[in-house]
């Protein structure tokens, strides 16, 4: 990239954060309080359920060794900050969207012991207890460790539909989690689990039906006390294996790991901007094929963060500046079309108590980055890309980058009532 206007540019596209006048934030105090992650105290798989609960609900956690991670309950989602402090406090932040779980407890050993909430509700308190991971800690199951599942998700309805089956071990001992979508079952974890010959007998609830679980080649079949005989003794539940532990857990997360600056333009789209732009929708993590994919990445995430007018650190798809003439705060976003997956840049400027908005790009498909232009004279590039000209700068600008490419400010024009786009890097 060739930049006209000294370092600044250069500091959007690394997100170094170097100083920007009085307002700017380093990397490290803008984005997390939690503590530093201890990398490898507490990689590994984990079962986690709250033993007084009356089914014991299940939950799946996997921690890497580089501090990131992912929770399953019915599908893998990315833990966003993890921490561990030298005297055991640990905790961890869900992806939001996705229940927004949050963490707090104690590790010790093989063991993490808290309280875990999501949005809406508290789920009390959990114990994760370390599954094995090499098949010659899995012989209480004889082999047969890994996920039988026929779960699919219905697009018609909405949810979920079918079984899951997960088997493994814990210290040797047999585990079982059972979810049944359509007949509202779990997940759960088993109890009381007890191996005759080829049969595992085991309960979800201390009063509850005996089950019983027979592991084939390719399947398992269940059964259930109390339920409606099936011709020739059939299964009631017949689950193919569909996977390894190994590749159980190694399932790709979804979620948005956001910084606390972005939390402000999720609020402001929710209040203000769905409303405006009905046909458009924010950036989700399933968007993410290329550049934006480091920025749900701890290790990466630095590349392609900017910031905005206050010199947060953000996510690189809005920005927030005092773009036009007024003193209300502005915001810019890159917005995906719900219908085509086509993405549109556009501003929100505040005018007369209210928003409206005025489009500056549509129909692109490249990933690109926006960050806030502080009021500068602002060197740029004529329409040959051979001579410079100097605009001295009365408003904020909105910058609309290509990371590692070229650039271009967006400046209002108090006299044309609009936005002018300078070429400030080729």
């Amino acid at each position: 990239m060739r930049s006209v206007t000294g370092t600044w540019l250069l500091v959007l596209v690394v997100a170094a954060c170097r100083d920007r006048g009085s307002t700017a934030r380093t990397a490290d105090t803008a984005t997390t309080n939690a503590a530093p992650v201890n990398r490898d105290s507490s990689a590994g798989w984990y079962l986690g359920f709250d033993d007084s609960d009356h089914d014991r609900t299940s939950w799946f956690l996997r921690l890497d060794p580089d501090g990131g991670g992912a929770w399953y309950s019915s599908r893998w989602v990315n833990i966003c900050q993890r921490s561990r402090s030298p005297t055991g406090e640990f905790a961890f932040r869900g992806a939001r969207w996705f229940g927004s779980l949050t963490f707090d407890g104690f590790a010790a050993g093989d063991t993490i012991s808290g309280m875990l909430k999501g949005a809406e509700r508290s789920y009390g308190r959990i114990t994760f207890r370390s599954l094995d991971r090499s098949d010659k800690a899995r012989t209480a199951l004889g082999g047969r460790s890994g996920v039988y599942s026929t779960a699919s998700y219905n697009e018609q309805g909405g949810d979920m539909t079918g079984g899951e089956l997960v088997a493994g071990t814990l210290n040797g001992a047999a585990m079982i989690s059972l979810q049944l979508f359509g007949d509202a079952l779990g997940p759960s974890a088993a109890r009381d689990i007890r191996r005759s010959n080829d049969t595992l007998h085991f309960r979800f609830e201390d009063n509850g039906p005996e089950w019983r679980a027979v592991f084939r080649d390719s399947a398992v079949a269940l059964w259930f006390d109390g339920a409606i005989q099936l011709p020739g003794g059939a299964p009631i539940y017949l689950l193919p294996w569909k996977e390894s532990l190994e590749t159980f857990f190694e399932g790709e997360p979804t979620g948005l790991c956001l910084q606390p600056a972005d939390t402000a333009y999720i609020d402001f789209f929710d209040r203000v901007g769905s409303r405006l732009i009905t046909d458009y929708r924010l950036p989700e993590a399933y968007d993410f094929k290329r550049e934006w994919k480091e920025y749900n990445n701890p290790r990466t995430r630095m590349a392609v963060s900017t910031q905005d007018h206050a010199g947060h650190v953000k996510a690189p798809f809005w920005t927030s500046g005092f773009f036009n003439a007024d003193q209300t705060l502005d915001y810019a976003y890159i917005l995906i079309e719900k219908w085509t997956e086509k993405k549109v840049l556009v501003a929100l400027l505040s005018e007369e108590g209210a928003y409206r908005t005025v489009t500056l790009r549509d129909n692109f498909e490249d990933e690109m980055g926006l960050a806030t232009q502080p009021k500068a004279d602002l060197s740029y590039f004529t329409t040959d890309m051979d001579k410079r000209q100097t605009l001295h700068m009365q408003h904020e600008g909105i910058v609309f980058l290509m990371f590692e490419g070229a650039a271009s400010v967006f400046v209002w024009d108090q006299a044309t009532n609009a936005f002018k786009r300078y070429s400030i890097s080729d």
